[in-house]
């Protein structure tokens, strides 16, 4: 700024002397003149192209320190409306209208702490409450199982001289298959199972509660036909079975009992081709209903000569709806059944150890599961026509 104010000093005394100059010459030329001519010419002022060239620049000078000046001056009137909100909470009174504020705030924050801490406290106490509940249902669960579980050794295996002896044997262990078959097919156990798929599987059971060693079956078959349907048909299909095993197609029947819901066989079978010679045996159906669906059980054992046990199977099949709706079509068929002794390559030795089961054995079990689901259906097909 400095520099510009002397520079523009400098150019206004060089044209004052300039000025002054002319002036100067101008009155010499007048008192020179004759004093007849009463308007004298003056003379024309003539400037060198240096001193035009600064006027022109000191001119353009001029115009941009005004504008500089401008913009300054602009910027300086936006700072100010800027800062204008901060002046007035500087004001006498803004500081009252911050401090309401931020008071405000604190008590939004305060009350928004209250209720967190209410829902903690309603989540401490629910899950108390819910934890409380799943011990006392554990307690009466086991307090359930302890009192109606199956005893942890299976039933021991005397000698059976008589069909009378054979069916009361399978009377106490169709009473602990129907309290198996209560805690397999419960809706709680079934709660997440497909009930529209097929499925068959056969295992190898060394220590059962109830058949000791044994190859276990288990099945699931949806059925084209109504609830009541299938209950009447699978009830009709274990009656005209009557013997179960390899040997259901040669035998003598010796006794027959027929009730609503329970069956009773008793047979002899003629096996003088064989080792064994000939056999006796009983077969026995019970048949229970409840809400949820329909429970068929059935125990057979077939004895030798000498009264050992040749072979043994009991099973159960639960019959219930497709869906839980009442009038919905279908129904689906869950079975569960235990096959042990010589005739399925199982047997027990003096020392009551397990011999290894073949997979033969093991593979031709599954292939007859899978013929009496496909035998099932197709009769299901057959219904509600």
């Amino acid at each position: 700024m400095s520099s510009e104010l002397l520079f523009s000093d400098q150019e206004e005394t060089h044209e004052l002397l300039q000025d002054i100059l002319d002036f100067i010459d101008e009155n010499i030329s007048t008192s020179a003149a004759p004093s007849n001519d009463p308007c004298p010419k003056k003379r024309s002022r003539v400037y060198s192209p240096d001193y035009e060239r600064s006027r022109r620049e000191k001119k353009k000078a001029e115009r941009e320190a005004l504008h500089s000046q401008i913009e300054r001056y602009e910027a300086q009137l936006e700072l100010l409306r800027l800062q204008k909100p901060i002046q007035k909470t500087e004001s006498k009174w803004g500081w009252v209208h911050v401090a309401t504020e931020e008071e405000e705030k604190r008590r939004q924050a305060e009350e928004l702490n209250y209720q967190l801490k209410g829902l903690l406290i309603q989540q401490l106490h629910g899950a108390q409450i819910l934890g409380s509940m799943v011990l006392q249902q554990a307690e009466i669960s086991q307090g359930v199982l302890t009192h109606f579980s199956p005893r942890t050794t299976a039933i021991p295996l005397d000698t059976f001289i008589n069909i009378g002896v054979i069916a009361k044997h399978l009377k106490e262990t169709l009473h602990r298959l129907r309290i198996s078959a209560d805690s397999m097919f419960s809706l709680s156990t079934l709660e997440g199972e497909d009930g529209g798929a097929l499925m068959s599987s056969a295992n190898v059971k060394y220590d059962d509660s109830i058949a000791d060693s044994c190859i276990e079956l288990r099945s699931s078959t949806p059925l084209s036909c109504s609830y009541e349907s299938a209950v009447t048909l699978l009830w009709k299909m274990l009656l005209d079975k009557k013997v179960l095993g390899l040997h259901a197609g040669c035998y003598t029947m010796e006794t027959k009992k027929l009730s609503q819901h329970s069956a009773e066989f008793g047979y002899s079978i003629n096996n003088e081709t064989g080792d064994l010679g000939n056999l006796r045996g009983v077969t026995i159906f019970e048949k229970t209903q409840d809400e949820s669906g329909t429970t068929l059980l059935w125990a057979s054992m077939s004895v030798q000569q000498n009264g050992k046990p040749f072979s043994r199977c009991q099973g159960c099949l639960s019959v219930s709806r497709l869906s839980r709706n009442p009038h919905a079509h279908g129904s689906v068929v869950r079975s569960s059944s235990r096959l042990c002794g010589k005739s399925f390559g199982l047997a027990r030795d003096n020392n009551h150890k397990s011999i290894p089961i073949p997979g033969k054995d093991l593979a031709a079990s599954k292939a007859r599961l899978e013929r009496a689901q496909l035998r099932i259906m197709e009769h299901a097909e057959l219904q509600d026509v």
